[in-house]
């Protein structure tokens, strides 16, 4: 069963969707999510999230090994530019992923950047922001 996770996971890593890169000034990884490489058909809602909590699982390792465990919050970045129709995500995968982290994550995210946010963007995060924590509101900045 490892070797099929690896098979089905390695194909994302190496796309360069989603990674863990570099640090803040205090020393928290920085999660940087892609939004462009991404196509909003064929998803596979499973392997999305098993790709998303793989990669925030490393973010939050980083930045605990860079802190002596002393910090457990991450930075999270998303790349929206290019962001449209085509490339944007299902509500209900959003949704998935949006419980997963409030239920499995809390105080996870230091902040959330989105970086390039058009107004279709906007219109779909209006969508989405009733079900986001309102901890988690205060911490998205565009």
């Amino acid at each position: 069963e490892y070797q099929y996770h690896i098979d089905n996971l390695a194909p994302n890593l190496l796309e360069g969707k989603l990674f863990v890169r570099g640090y803040s000034k205090d020393d928290r990884a920085l999660y940087i999510f892609r939004a462009h490489l991404f196509e909003a058909r064929g998803y596979d809602t499973e392997w999305f999230l098993k790709y998303n909590i793989y990669t925030l699982e490393r973010a939050i390792a980083c930045t605990e090994r860079a802190t002596d465990g002393e910090i457990e919050k991450v930075i999270a970045i998303f790349d929206l530019g290019q962001y449209s129709n085509k490339v944007r995500t299902p509500l209900t995968l959003s949704k998935d992923i949006t419980f997963c982290l409030r239920d499995h994550y809390p105080e996870r995210l230091e902040k959330v950047f989105m970086i390039d946010a058009p107004f279709l963007f906007r219109a779909f995060y209006n969508l989405v922001y009733p079900f986001i924590d309102n901890d988690t509101k205060q911490k998205i900045v565009f």
